[in-house]
Protein backbone atom coordinates (compact mmCIF):
# COMPACT_ATOMS: atom_id res chain seq x y z
CA UNK A 1 0.00 0.00 0.00
CA UNK A 2 2.88 2.23 -1.08
CA UNK A 3 2.75 5.47 -2.74
CA UNK A 4 2.13 5.51 -6.18
CA UNK A 5 4.92 7.44 -8.45
CA UNK A 6 4.24 7.90 -12.25
CA UNK A 7 7.51 8.17 -14.73
CA UNK A 8 7.50 8.57 -18.50
CA UNK A 9 9.52 5.89 -20.89
CA UNK A 10 10.09 8.83 -24.13
CA UNK A 11 12.23 7.10 -26.56
CA UNK A 12 11.58 5.95 -29.93
CA UNK A 13 9.26 2.79 -30.37
CA UNK A 14 12.45 0.74 -32.35
CA UNK A 15 16.18 1.51 -32.59
CA UNK A 16 18.85 -0.60 -34.35
CA UNK A 17 20.12 -2.74 -31.31
CA UNK A 18 23.80 -1.09 -31.44
CA UNK A 19 21.66 2.05 -30.88
CA UNK A 20 20.50 1.25 -27.50
CA UNK A 21 22.76 1.30 -25.49
CA UNK A 22 22.92 4.81 -26.16
CA UNK A 23 19.14 5.30 -26.03
CA UNK A 24 19.29 4.08 -22.16
CA UNK A 25 21.46 6.97 -21.24
CA UNK A 26 19.15 9.62 -23.33
CA UNK A 27 17.10 12.17 -21.06
CA UNK A 28 13.12 11.05 -20.91
CA UNK A 29 14.98 7.59 -21.29
CA UNK A 30 17.15 6.98 -18.29
CA UNK A 31 14.75 8.09 -15.83
CA UNK A 32 12.48 5.28 -16.00
CA UNK A 33 15.36 2.76 -16.96
CA UNK A 34 16.53 3.55 -13.16
CA UNK A 35 13.15 3.30 -11.53
CA UNK A 36 12.17 -0.06 -13.67
CA UNK A 37 13.29 -2.09 -10.11
CA UNK A 38 10.28 -0.10 -8.24
CA UNK A 39 8.16 -1.96 -10.52
CA UNK A 40 5.86 -4.30 -8.46
CA UNK A 41 3.47 -5.09 -11.10
CA UNK A 42 3.76 -5.72 -14.69
CA UNK A 43 0.64 -5.96 -17.54
CA UNK A 44 1.98 -7.02 -20.46
CA UNK A 45 0.75 -9.19 -23.53
CA UNK A 46 2.21 -10.97 -26.63
CA UNK A 47 2.46 -11.07 -30.05
CA UNK A 48 2.89 -13.33 -32.89
CA UNK A 49 4.94 -13.97 -36.05
CA UNK A 50 2.19 -14.60 -38.46
CA UNK A 51 -0.35 -12.56 -37.06
CA UNK A 52 -0.60 -9.46 -39.47
CA UNK A 53 -1.67 -7.04 -36.43
CA UNK A 54 1.48 -7.77 -34.47
CA UNK A 55 3.25 -4.39 -34.56
CA UNK A 56 6.92 -5.79 -34.38
CA UNK A 57 5.78 -7.90 -36.97
CA UNK A 58 4.23 -6.26 -39.13
CA UNK A 59 7.13 -2.97 -38.57
CA UNK A 60 9.81 -6.08 -39.55
CA UNK A 61 7.71 -6.81 -42.92
CA UNK A 62 7.84 -3.16 -43.95
CA UNK A 63 10.89 -2.38 -43.46
CA UNK A 64 12.80 -5.29 -44.23
CA UNK A 65 11.09 -8.02 -45.73
CA UNK A 66 14.46 -9.89 -45.61
CA UNK A 67 15.15 -9.45 -42.13
CA UNK A 68 11.88 -10.91 -41.28
CA UNK A 69 11.79 -13.78 -43.55
CA UNK A 70 15.69 -14.32 -41.50
CA UNK A 71 14.04 -13.85 -38.01
CA UNK A 72 11.00 -16.50 -39.20
CA UNK A 73 13.16 -18.79 -41.05
CA UNK A 74 16.51 -19.07 -39.71
CA UNK A 75 15.71 -17.98 -35.66
CA UNK A 76 12.50 -19.85 -35.61
CA UNK A 77 10.65 -16.44 -34.42
CA UNK A 78 6.98 -17.51 -33.33
CA UNK A 79 6.07 -14.85 -31.05
CA UNK A 80 7.11 -11.81 -28.93
CA UNK A 81 6.67 -10.40 -25.24
CA UNK A 82 7.30 -6.32 -25.07
CA UNK A 83 8.40 -6.50 -28.23
CA UNK A 84 10.85 -9.03 -27.05
CA UNK A 85 11.09 -11.50 -29.79
CA UNK A 86 11.53 -15.32 -28.61
CA UNK A 87 11.50 -18.89 -30.45
CA UNK A 88 10.39 -22.54 -29.86
CA UNK A 89 13.35 -22.90 -27.78
CA UNK A 90 13.86 -19.66 -26.07
CA UNK A 91 14.70 -15.96 -26.52
CA UNK A 92 15.81 -14.67 -29.68
CA UNK A 93 19.16 -12.33 -29.86
CA UNK A 94 19.07 -9.64 -32.28
CA UNK A 95 22.33 -9.14 -34.05
CA UNK A 96 24.10 -5.40 -34.24
CA UNK A 97 21.83 -4.14 -37.27
CA UNK A 98 19.04 -5.99 -36.37
CA UNK A 99 15.75 -3.77 -35.25
CA UNK A 100 14.66 -4.20 -31.42
CA UNK A 101 12.30 -2.46 -29.24
CA UNK A 102 13.09 -0.33 -26.79
CA UNK A 103 11.39 -1.49 -23.34
CA UNK A 104 12.41 -1.67 -20.17
CA UNK A 105 12.55 -5.10 -19.46
CA UNK A 106 13.95 -8.01 -21.63
CA UNK A 107 12.89 -11.55 -21.28
CA UNK A 108 15.36 -12.69 -18.81
CA UNK A 109 14.38 -9.86 -16.39
CA UNK A 110 10.37 -10.42 -16.62
CA UNK A 111 11.43 -13.98 -16.28
CA UNK A 112 13.26 -13.31 -12.79
CA UNK A 113 10.24 -10.78 -11.50
CA UNK A 114 7.96 -13.10 -12.14
CA UNK A 115 9.72 -16.05 -9.56
CA UNK A 116 9.68 -12.85 -6.88
CA UNK A 117 7.00 -13.12 -4.14
CA UNK A 118 7.12 -8.98 -4.05
CA UNK A 119 6.45 -8.74 -8.02
CA UNK A 120 3.91 -10.01 -10.69
CA UNK A 121 4.13 -9.95 -14.12
CA UNK A 122 0.24 -10.90 -15.84
CA UNK A 123 0.98 -11.72 -19.27
CA UNK A 124 -2.16 -11.80 -21.33
CA UNK A 125 -2.44 -14.19 -24.62
CA UNK A 126 -6.05 -13.94 -25.87
CA UNK A 127 -6.86 -15.51 -29.39
CA UNK A 128 -3.06 -17.20 -29.90
CA UNK A 129 -1.92 -19.74 -31.79
CA UNK A 130 -0.55 -23.06 -29.29
CA UNK A 131 2.37 -22.17 -31.57
CA UNK A 132 3.13 -19.17 -30.06
CA UNK A 133 2.09 -20.21 -26.27
CA UNK A 134 2.89 -23.32 -25.83
CA UNK A 135 7.16 -22.54 -25.58
CA UNK A 136 5.98 -20.04 -23.31
CA UNK A 137 5.04 -23.20 -20.66
CA UNK A 138 7.38 -25.44 -21.65
CA UNK A 139 10.66 -23.15 -22.24
CA UNK A 140 12.10 -22.69 -18.58
CA UNK A 141 13.88 -19.28 -19.74
CA UNK A 142 10.33 -18.19 -21.33
CA UNK A 143 8.51 -18.56 -17.90
CA UNK A 144 8.29 -15.02 -17.79
CA UNK A 145 4.69 -14.46 -15.95
CA UNK A 146 3.36 -14.46 -12.76
CA UNK A 147 0.11 -15.04 -14.38
CA UNK A 148 -1.04 -16.70 -17.87
CA UNK A 149 -4.59 -15.25 -18.85
CA UNK A 150 -6.09 -16.69 -22.25
CA UNK A 151 -9.06 -16.89 -23.76
CA UNK A 152 -11.04 -20.81 -23.45
CA UNK A 153 -9.96 -21.43 -27.53
CA UNK A 154 -6.43 -20.55 -26.85
CA UNK A 155 -6.16 -22.93 -23.98
CA UNK A 156 -7.76 -25.45 -25.76
CA UNK A 157 -5.30 -25.42 -28.43
CA UNK A 158 -2.32 -25.33 -26.50
CA UNK A 159 -3.59 -28.35 -24.65
CA UNK A 160 -4.32 -29.98 -28.15
CA UNK A 161 -0.82 -28.99 -29.08
CA UNK A 162 0.85 -30.45 -25.92
CA UNK A 163 -0.92 -33.68 -26.30
CA UNK A 164 0.74 -34.53 -29.63
CA UNK A 165 3.93 -33.02 -28.58
CA UNK A 166 4.20 -36.22 -25.47
CA UNK A 167 2.21 -38.83 -27.48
Amino acid sequence: QGETRKVGLFAPNLVRLDQFDEIKRAPGVKEAISRKDEIALCVTSMGEATDEQDLLSQFLREESPEAYDTMCEKRNYVGNIQYRPYSSSGPIEEESTDYRAVTLFELEELRRIAQQKSREVILMAARKRAASVLPLLTIPSLRVFSYLVMDRNTAEGVLKAHKKRIA
